[in-house]
């Protein structure tokens, strides 16, 4: 999100500071799991669902996680023009720039009847180090040196991110926990493959691991305090129980209602197997890796809030922000002299912009961000080539399409049934499902019996309330689902349902949604 913040900024003609405290401090456009969407297409290409092979991990590190990396820190200095890629420290002691880059934007205006072209150099700085607030619009910088450095700016974004909860009561500080026990951030560094992993959490992140896990020949047991997987994470209960059917069908073992553990017995020796004792039903499961996954917590405690006048984080690590803005909340009940600072990502609580925790969620709240900080220049910026004398100042999609790379994949956007039910008047709503083997591509290529489209709509209105997908291919479907979710005027069921979609394609399901979603409101 940063990158995107610094992209974006600097396209308005901003001199940008980008601060990363990682990677000696080279910028890189992707998200924090990006090792599990590398270990995931690994597991699909070299695996099996039901584990019946072990890949060997050298094989997955060679051939899958070092040439993502490769290929994301090329694309990303690509991306940012980072010319210089070395560390060079300057006289100032401990200020460390790691490279930079000049960008020209050239802006028409039009003032009476004289037109004129102006350009504009922006300059994005990249700097490695620890920062915190040493006042207000001021950013104290350690990377390392005797001395630290100081950046000051009118115009402040926090993109710190998350970190992997940890449950009090099990033996982080414990060296004998080293290598056997992780958190659903360090799980990254795991660089071997268990043979009986312990996960704890049915969440998004420890989902997708066992999944992972499982195809690369792991054995995988979930433990969760919930009666259902992905609670709260705003999948809808039909595409919950589908992944819970294929979990099962892979050989993982699921258990609900029994996430917590009362006793852990750490291995005798690295690479050993430990176990644990659970809390509710008394079992003992033994494994090599034990991965607590049971959230993530902000990352803004050590950036030092109130010494740049605003209020402390929560007690989980976040950032209050507005709601429709993303700025953070004042100390004060007033903006007229608070801190210019925006928070956007992991880092942020509150936003409009849901659901949270997913990289296109926090790409949302970037372009927010920016557009609340910079009106005027956003407002110039749409206008190039006539988009913003239609659109003006743009808003905000609340329902980015999400991806969450859980087996075949999903894709969502807007609300699920048990979100309609909540906010839509009791009989206004209802849902339709059209599995991908009721399209005639599925006649040539038939599809597994539980990948389905299932949408949420507005009786009364045939607007589109929310799309949700299963399946193969569900991740690059869902952009179009967004667009007509976030844009209910011109985008209706009756509005799909007299378009055509390409000659058998996949595409076929939505609007075979939306025809059964006509044929409920007519009462067939």
């Amino acid at each position: 999100m940063g990158c995107e913040v610094a992209r974006l900024a600097s396209s308005f003609g901003q001199s940008v500071a980008l601060v990363e405290a990682t990677r000696e401090g080279l910028p890189l456009a992707a998200p924090t799991g990006w090792i599990s969407k590398a270990l995931r297409h690994g597991a699909i290409e070299l695996g099996t669902p039901d584990g019946s092979i072990r890949v060997p991990w050298e094989r997955i590190e060679k051939e899958y996680i070092q040439p993502t990396a490769e290929r994301a820190f090329a694309m990303t200095q690509e991306q940012m023009h980072l010319t210089n890629s070395t560390i060079n420290y300057k006289d100032s002691g401990g200020y460390c720039l790691v490279g930079e880059t000049t960008a020209s934007t050239s802006k028409t205006s039009s003032e009476a009847d004289n037109d004129y072209s102006a350009t504009t150099t922006a300059k994005i700085s990249f700097l490695k180090g620890n920062a915190e607030f040493d006042g207000p619009q001021r950013i104290k910088l350690n990377c390392g040196g005797d001395v630290d450095s100081f950046v000051e700016s009118d115009t402040i974004f926090l993109s710190t991110g998350s970190v992997g909860t940890r449950v009090p009561g099990l033996p982080w500080n414990d060296e004998r926990a080293d290598g056997w026990l992780y958190d659903s951030h360090t799980i990254q560094n795991i660089g071997r493959l268990p043979h009986h992993v312990l996960i704890q959490g049915g969440g998004l992140i420890g989902v997708e691991y066992a999944f992972i896990l499982r195809r690369l020949g792991a054995n995988v047991t979930i433990i969760l305090r919930e009666d259902v997987l992905l609670s709260g994470k705003g999948v809808d209960d039909d595409i919950r129980l589908a992944i819970q059917g294929r979990l099962r069908k892979a050989g993982v073992d699921v258990h609900f209602d029994d996430g917590d553990i009362s006793k852990v017995t750490l291995p005798s020796s690295p690479g050993g197997q430990g176990s644990v004792v659970l809390t509710r039903s008394g079992k003992t499961i033994k494994c090599d890796a034990l991965a607590s996954m049971v959230g993530r917590s902000g990352t803004a405690k050590p950036l030092d809030l109130p010494s740049g006048g605003l209020p402390p984080p929560t007690s989980s690590g976040h950032i209050l922000v507005v709601p429709t803005t993303m700025r953070v909340r004042p100390s004060s009940s007033s903006f007229v002299h608070a801190p210019r600072v925006w928070a956007i990502g992991d880092v942020a609580k509150n936003s409009a912009i849901s659901p949270t925790g997913l990289l296109s969620t926090g790409i949302a709240q970037a372009h927010l961000a920016v557009q609340s900080a910079f009106p005027d220049e956003w407002s110039e910026f749409m206008a190039e080539g006539g988009g913003g004398r239609i659109l003006g100042n743009v808003g905000f999609d609340a329902f980015p399409p999400s991806a969450i790379w859980i087996e075949d994949g999903v894709g969502m956007v807007g609300l699920s049934e048990n979100n309609a039910s909540a906010t839509i008047p009791k009989g206004d709503w209802a849902t339709v499902t059209v599995h991908f083997n009721d399209t005639l591509k599925s006649c040539v290529q038939p599809r597994p019996e539980d990948e389905m489209l299932k949408m949420v709509f507005q009786k009364s209105t045939g607007r589109i309330l929310g799309v949700h997908i299963f399946g193969a291919g569900a991740a690059e479907m869902i952009h179009h689902a967004s667009s007509l979710v976030n844009n209910p005027i011109e985008n209706t069921i009756w509005h799909v349902v007299k378009s055509v979609p390409p000659a058998v394609t996949y595409a076929e399901v939505l609007m075979k949604a939306c025809q059964r979603a006509v044929d409920v409101i007519h009462g067939n």
